[in-house]
């Protein structure tokens, strides 16, 4: 423990020696003596002791209160006064001093030492108050943010740091007063009403409150601040002022407003994109390296007949083998067949490409891939379309060279029937020749029928009426190949657009085919049904069917399976059909024999 360090200021020597043998005795250091008031003054400022012990009544130019005055204009010293007897007008003047005790003459040995004693004591803990006021007040001006405290009655402010004019532009006393608010007659108006409620309600509950809202700064700017703080109570409970501390966040509000802007875009460049993928009518697969799906597009998983998130996180071989093994090989493109779920095979065209990361490393597989069956079947009609053009070229020419032959021929037989006295057996021979010459004339202009476009002559067309002649006009022919025609017409009076000559000559095509391809005592079935946009006419027989090695051809030029078939018949039909805006198709029957149906428009419509 230190030894306390004591100044006597004493006039009278025999007191002072008094009293520095007391203070001696009882452990203290007396580090100097002094007889008057400047020299009290001087040796305080130079030895700096821990306590004075000072005379009031010093006799000389300076009293001891004088004294006590001039050496806490300089130091902070704690000073007891010494005094045998003092006026009231003395005392209160020693009073402004602020002395920490008073110890009266004759000197008590117990008496001084306390008051010494207590005096240092008092000293000490004055000293650190005042060091933490310091350090509160170092802290409170170098925080971040206002710091105050407001009187709940009245709405007084006690206290503000530094920081009030740097966050409002204004000095503690420029602030417009407030009510609960230390910053109220800043806050813009839109948002008084809220900070007030927020700060009244957090006061009744004695909770803590925190709040966001804007002031006006002093340059007319607005700013954004965050405000946290709560109410203190007395012994008593009652609320008496709000201690707490205010932020300026403008910097991160403007900063959380890029972001959500930015967010915002990048939001809507996520939402096109994804559009973008879930709409395009092809597939996308993203994989990792060891081709392990991490994205698919809703069209792939309606490919697989899958959902999106059963196709995410499966391997490339689990649902696709054909792709993966193609890819596995090394083949990044092509067209390949896959079987669907209903055991059929669907062709698709696939591409990869390489997954990039940031740095430019692969990281994985994009593949993409769209079903080519329509494309393909467009790509057979048009190669068809291209063949039966070049074809019907050569049958134009073949058939406009065969013409004149065929009328020269025809012409001499006339002639010599005309001129000629011929046998019967030569009359014979040569009706064979005239009327070989005329089906010969009739392929011709078959074939030329074929090779033109068609003229069709519009009009309403009662559809029963064209069944009724069609029949009547293949019922000998079926009669002879003991065939029975039924029809089977759920709508009796359906008018259409159309050529009824034609389209009587399209039934008569197929009702004959049917005829011969159905065995004798066996039966043709022709049924119509019709719906708001078309009419079908089918034409159903008991033969063989076609064979898939045909199925193609059946509509070509010259094509046939008739030992007497000229293969012109479906190709016509398939020409006037078209013609109509419609269609003429063919397949196989599940039990035995083919359908050919007739698609018509219900209204009328040009190709």
């Amino acid at each position: 423990m230190t030894t306390a360090r004591i100044l006597i200021v004493e006039d009278e020597s025999l007191s002072s020696e008094l009293v520095r043998k007391i203070l001696s005795g009882m452990g203290y250091d007396v580090c100097a003596v002094a007889t008057n008031g400047s020299e009290a003054v001087e040796k305080a400022v130079a030895l700096s002791p821990d306590l004075i012990l000072m005379d009031i009544q010093l006799r000389g130019e300076m009293t001891g209160v004088e004294a006590a005055e001039n050496i806490l204009r300089i130091t902070d010293l704690p000073i007891v006064y010494l005094t045998a007897f003092a006026d009231n007008a003395t005392i209160d003047s020693a009073k402004l001093t602020q002395p920490y005790g008073y110890i009266q003459k004759p000197i008590n040995a117990g008496e001084l030492r306390s008051t010494i004693e207590i005096a240092l004591y008092r000293y000490k803990m004055e000293q650190q108050l005042k060091e933490r006021e310091r350090s509160f007040s170092t802290l409170a001006d170098n925080l971040p943010g206002i710091l105050y405290r407001q009187q709940i009655v009245g709405g007084q402010v006690d206290f503000f740091n530094g920081m009030v004019d740097i966050i409002t532009g204004y000095g503690c006393k420029e602030l417009p007063p407030g009510k609960l608010c230390s910053l109220g007659g800043l806050i813009v108006a839109e948002d008084r009403e809220k900070v007030l409620d927020t700060v009244k309600q957090a006061v009744a509950a004695d909770l803590p409150f925190q709040i966001e809202y804007r002031i006006r700064h002093k340059n007319g700017q607005i700013r954004y601040v965050s405000e946290h703080g709560r109410a203190i109570c007395d012994k008593a409970g009652t609320p008496i002022h709000v201690d707490g501390m205010i932020f300026d966040i403008t910097d991160r509000k403007q900063t959380e407003e890029k972001l959500m802007t930015a967010y915002r875009a990048l939001e809507e460049r996520n939402t096109f994109f994804q559009s973008i993928i879930n709409n395009i009518e092809s597939g996308i697969l993203v994989t990792d390296l060891n081709l392990r799906i991490d994205l698919a597009n809703p069209y792939s998983g309606h490919l697989f007949n899958k959902t999106g998130e059963g196709v995410v996180g499966r391997y490339l071989y689990e649902i696709c083998p054909e792709i993966h093994e193609r890819i596995a090989g090394g083949f990044d493109s092509g067209e390949i067949a896959i079987n669907t779920s209903s055991d059929d095979q669907m062709v698709i065209g696939y591409s990869r490409f390489s997954l990039k990361g940031d740095d430019g490393m692969i990281v994985g597989n994009i593949i993409n891939f769209k079903d080519l069956s329509k494309i393909l079947a467009i790509r057979n009609e048009m190669q068809q379309k291209n063949r039966l053009s070049a074809m019907g070229e050569m049958i134009a020419g073949v058939a406009h060279e065969m013409r004149n032959p065929l009328f020269g021929m025809t012409a001499v037989g006339q002639i010599f029937d005309m001129e000629l006295q011929l046998n019967p057996a030569q009359k014979q021979l040569l009706d064979s020749f005239q009327s070989e010459a005329r089906r010969l004339n009739t392929l011709v202009e078959d074939l030329l029928e074929c090779t033109r476009e068609l003229r069709i002559r519009r009009r309403k067309v009662h559809l029963g009426n064209v069944i009724e002649a069609s029949v009547k006009a293949t019922e000998m022919f079926a009669g002879e190949n003991k065939i029975t025609i039924s029809i089977d017409c759920s709508t009796q009076d359906l008018w259409i657009w159309g050529d009824a000559d034609k389209l009587v000559e399209i039934l008569v095509h197929l009702l004959k085919n049917a005829i011969d391809a159905t065995v004798p005592g066996g039966a043709v079935c022709l049924a119509v049904m019709a719906d708001n946009r078309s009419v079908r006419i089918n034409v159903i027989d008991e033969g063989c069917g076609i064979s898939e090695e045909f199925a193609e051809k059946i509509f070509d030029v010259f094509y046939t399976t008739k030992k007497n078939g000229a293969g012109i018949g479906l190709a016509i039909s398939r020409n006037i059909a078209v013609a109509h805006g419609g269609s003429l198709t063919a397949c196989n029957n599940r039990d035995c024999g083919a359908t050919f149906t007739v698609t018509l428009p219900m209204r009328e419509n040009r190709p």
